[in-house]
């Protein structure tokens, strides 16, 4: 009788321990319920569309910061592929594989070249533009229509 007990303690346990385990391994996990998170994939650092998108974000930095907006870049340089987080720190090669997974974003030659990833404050991907700019129009009226959003504009905060 008691040997059950025990092992239906030990396995819930390990299961509550191994979704611990999940958000402590998930770069994302960190923002959610604090930030939107828009994720930049390119080919090169050098792709004129990663650029463009890269100078679209910095000239409307304000627009971005109201919404709660961050973003991180995974890019290849070379033959390595690099990250940098919203804090410039660099991402390491087990979260570029876990960003990549997540939003079904492969390096190749048959696959996208430059993908955008929307990810609200509740950590699901709310929108995905590939092999072109992300406008702002698009963007923007995304976020502005989510509920969350919507009740953060009637708080009075932009």
């Amino acid at each position: 009788m008691k040997l059950p007990i025990y092992f239906i303690i030990t396995l819930l346990f390990l299961l509550l321990s191994c979704k611990f385990m999940d958000n402590k391994t998930d770069l994302l996990a960190n923002y959610k319920w604090k930030n939107r998170i828009l994720v930049i994939f390119s080919d090169s650092k050098d792709n004129s569309l990663f650029q463009k998108q890269l100078q679209l974000f910095a000239d409307n930095k304000e627009e971005l910061k109201e919404r709660d907006l961050i973003i991180f870049q995974v890019f290849k340089e070379e033959d390595t592929e690099k990250g940098i987080t919203p804090h410039q720190k660099s991402i390491s090669s087990f979260d570029i594989e876990q960003l990549k997974k997540r939003f079904d974003f492969s390096f190749g030659e048959d696959k996208n070249k430059f993908t955008v990833v929307l990810v609200g404050k509740d950590g699901e991907t709310k929108l995905k533009t590939e092999n072109e700019i992300l406008t702002l129009e698009k963007l923007f009226g995304t976020i502005d229509a989510m509920p969350m959003r919507q009740s953060e504009m009637k708080k009075g905060k932009n």
